[in-house]
């Protein structure tokens, strides 16, 4: 009896194990490019990406019931808006900023065209949680009350913060 158990406890493992695996092999790149607009950073992208799939795989059972990719997603942002994860960040890699992406053609979805390079960086320049609005919201195509509900803001705020950032971004095309 105890046997048998320890046999479908193991079949149940691996089966959690392929899914991850399956999980990582077709969403990693679309994950990386989240975490990506979020910090600016790709170094910064894959340590978060990493520590948001860590908490995933070692809570599997529950995630992938839970829609996997969304918790993810919702860790990374969770992630990119604390000022603990970039604390702590800095402090074990000494990382101080943002290192441009080496390789544009790495990420999916990365700008080509000169405007859109320009863009790019503009909205680099934004504080985080606007460019966490803007990369949500025009990115990720979510809606105002989807965001709202992601980010525990009323949704007034976030449309405000939306029309900041936009104004921002506006300005700064103007100026430069």
């Amino acid at each position: 009896m105890v046997a048998e158990k320890s046999g479908r406890a193991k079949e149940k493992q691996r089966q959690y194990e392929e899914e991850f695996e399956a999980f990582l092999t077709y969403r990693y790149a679309v994950l990386l490019r989240f975490g990506y607009l979020l910090t600016g950073d790709i170094g910064a992208a894959e340590d978060m990406l990493d520590s948001a799939l860590a908490g995933a795989y070692r809570h599997w059972r529950s995630t992938r019931l839970a829609g996997a990719e969304q918790v993810v997603r919702k860790t990374m942002l969770s992630g990119a808006l604390s000022s603990w994860w970039r604390e702590s960040l800095t402090q074990l890699t000494g990382w101080q900023g943002r290192r441009p992406l080496p390789v544009r053609a790495e990420l999916p979805g990365a700008p080509a065209s000169e405007e859109a390079e320009d863009l790019w960086h503009r909205l680099a320049g934004l504080p985080r949680l606007q460019r966490a609005l803007m990369v949500l919201r025009y990115d990720e195509n979510l809606e105002l009350d989807a965001i709202s509900e992601l980010i525990s803001q009323p949704p007034r705020r976030v449309t405000r913060l939306i029309e900041e950032a936009l104004h921002s971004l506006a300005v700064r095309e103007v100026v430069e």
